[in-house]
């Protein structure tokens, strides 16, 4: 995953939208302090605030849709470790809580979940 765009909030204090890519998918984030540029590897796992509505997906594909806040998302994205909430939409690697996922729920599932806003750091 890499940094697509950035959109400085406030420069000064390094606050800023972060537009992380992996050719395919696309999120817009939140970071404070962003010590990125464009175009640079993203290592990091993406931090998904405030998961709920978590639930097994009907459908085994990745999808993103648009909330209804302004850094709001909808995702469905495969577990790749419950335990430690591991979420990959297609390269793209998401945190969640991981005391959040229903323990009925296991690992290569895919899950839809809503999240109000995507951190990195």
């Amino acid at each position: 995953m890499f940094v697509k765009s950035i959109f400085w909030i406030e420069e000064s204090s390094r606050e800023a939208e972060v537009e992380v890519s992996d050719g395919v998918f696309g999120l817009i984030c939140f970071s404070c302090p962003c010590s990125y540029s464009e175009g640079d590897a993203v290592t990091e796992k993406l931090e998904c605030l405030d998961a709920k509505k978590i639930k097994v997906a009907k459908e085994g594909e990745y999808f993103i849709e648009k909330g209804e806040g302004y850094f709001s998302y909808k995702i469905c994205g495969k577990i790749e470790d419950a335990k430690g909430g591991i979420i990959k939409l297609g390269d793209i690697e998401l945190h969640i809580d991981s005391s959040k996922i229903p323990k009925d729920i296991y690992e290569n599932q895919y899950i839809v979940f809503e999240t109000s806003r995507i951190d990195m750091w």
